[in-house]
């Protein structure tokens, strides 16, 4: 090998060097933007079931079922990021339940269970789609 062959074949070898790293460094990038969109997903459905869990507190408190029912059906509606949200007593009998038509490829499940009475215990259980998240992921990765 001559030296000038040498010297283009270091060249080459430093830049595909800096190219991998730089590859390296934006696919580490997008997995942490990833994560941290993932994290606000599971805050945001965490605080969310908080909130429906206390107004459905409310609403089974005064055994107002068909209101209950009704309040699960408009959230679900309401929110396109829901696939699914199911109100059950703690025999499984569903006392309300939402669900989207679409079926999602990735999805979060988040429960709680509510007392409502002295003997009364309710489960909250939502599903909800991550699809958005890793559409917009596969954007970012792209850009």
């Amino acid at each position: 090998m001559t030296k000038i062959h040498l010297k283009r074949y270091k060249t080459w070898a430093a830049l595909l060097v800096v190219l991998l790293l730089l590859f390296l460094s934006g696919l580490f990038m997008a997995n942490n933007h990833l994560q941290h969109e993932l994290e606000a997903v599971s805050k945001e459905s965490k605080n969310s079931l908080h909130l429906i869990s206390i107004l459905v507190k409310e609403k089974l408190q005064k055994r107002n079922y068909k209101e209950t029912q009704n309040f699960i059906l408009n959230w679900g509606e309401k929110s396109p990021q829901i696939v699914e949200i199911i109100l059950s007593t703690k025999n499984d009998y569903k006392l309300a339940h939402y669900r989207h038509p679409q079926k999602p490829t990735k999805e979060l499940v988040k429960q709680v269970d509510i007392a409502y009475s002295y003997t009364g215990t309710a489960r909250l259980k939502i599903r909800r789609s991550l699809d958005d998240v890793y559409l917009n992921q596969k954007d970012y990765f792209i850009q």
